[in-house]
């Protein structure tokens, strides 16, 4: 007998519970996850609960969110969109029924928040047996396409870690050395607000993007939360990435790379990735992740770039679905109907 639960407010043990069944259980499945969305983006956690005979069996955080400007604190659109990331966590990966009761639990949530749109990426720290997740999500309705992403090994010493990444990535980063490159740590929040944070917004200005404000929710004094890098050269900033440490593994985020760094040639985003593994095992993660690559990208894509970068850092290939669920039927079609109107 399967019985599911949904609560606003998380129970006590939800954080031990996740990693007593997958030693690296997700950021984006911890409270503090949910805490960080709720405080800066008005995002409103569920967390779900699957029993069967009587037994926890398996818990995911879906989070209801808002596409939100950080800037000005408000909404863009009044409906909002479901989110699970790397859930539900289970004690028995090859469980059908137990998925499809998370799946149809997670619908039940959107349908009752008037939503647009599920967007979910199962977890893939799970080890086998799995079920053909696949099958699953398409036969619930999901449309799904292939993801992945590399995963480094940190317990291996740092000259082993080294000789594994691509020679051509070694010689960047010891062109880097050479030219002058050196990569600084944020220290304090006044450094992550007033060097990192403007390095970033000022990359993704020149990319045509926006990079948000600083917040506090943002920055960790501990190992275990958010730190930032920034790369310099002259004393020039030449770009930035920071790195999210949860549960033994690190991950990449906000990342960004100046037009004067690609001007000069300088190999400001090598020396940066080396510096966050490097910065990784200090902080005492297993494994450093990448942050997903699409496996099957045109030719000459941006995708097929970042293919190429990710590949080339010794990190073992893992894949996984990301898929959506639209809850307005006729969304695509209006969506390339307006396409059309404004092309």
């Amino acid at each position: 007998m399967i019985k599911t639960t949904i609560s606003s407010t998380a129970p006590l043990d939800w954080d031990s519970w996740n990693k007593s069944v997958i030693e690296h259980s997700s950021y984006y499945q911890s409270t503090k996850w949910a805490d960080t969305a709720q405080i800066t983006e008005e995002a409103q956690p569920y967390y779900i609960r699957i029993y069967r005979n009587g037994y926890l069996y398996a818990q995911s955080l879906v989070l209801k969110r808002y596409y939100y400007n950080l800037f000005t604190q408000k909404k863009k659109i009044a409906f909002p969109y479901i989110e699970c990331l790397f859930g539900p966590i289970c004690k028995n990966t090859s469980d059908s029924t137990v998925y499809k009761s998370f799946l149809n639990t997670v619908k039940k949530i959107s349908y009752k928040n008037l939503a647009t749109h599920i967007q979910y990426i199962p977890c893939y720290m799970h080890t086998p047996p799995r079920i053909d997740k696949d099958l699953t999500l398409s036969a619930e309705g999901f449309s799904h396409k292939k993801w992945g992403t590399f995963l480094v090994d940190l317990t291996l010493d740092e000259d082993t870690i080294f000789k594994k990444i691509s020679s051509r990535a070694r010689n960047r980063v010891r062109k880097a050395g050479k030219m002058g490159v050196t990569v600084k740590r944020m220290q304090s929040y006044d450094e992550y607000a007033n060097i990192f944070i403007p390095t970033l917004q000022a990359a993704k200005k020149e990319q045509g993007f926006t990079a948000p404000p600083a917040q506090a929710a943002y920055w960790s004094e501990s190992n275990e939360g958010y730190h930032y890098y920034v790369a310099y050269a002259e004393d020039i900033p030449l770009g930035c990435i920071g790195l999210i440490n949860h549960n033994g593994v690190s991950r990449e985020i906000y990342s960004g790379i100046l037009g004067f760094s690609v001007q000069k040639k300088y190999p400001a985003q090598d020396i940066l990735h080396w510096t966050l593994i490097t910065e990784s095992k200090r902080l005492g993660a297993k494994l450093y992740d990448l942050a997903g690559v699409n496996p099957e990208p045109e030719e000459k894509s941006k995708d097929a770039n970042i293919l190429f970068f990710k590949k080339k850092w010794g990190g073992d290939y893992l894949e996984y679905p990301t898929s959506r669920f639209d809850l307005i039927p006729a969304r695509n079609k209006i969506s390339k109907f307006v396409s059309n109107i404004l092309s």
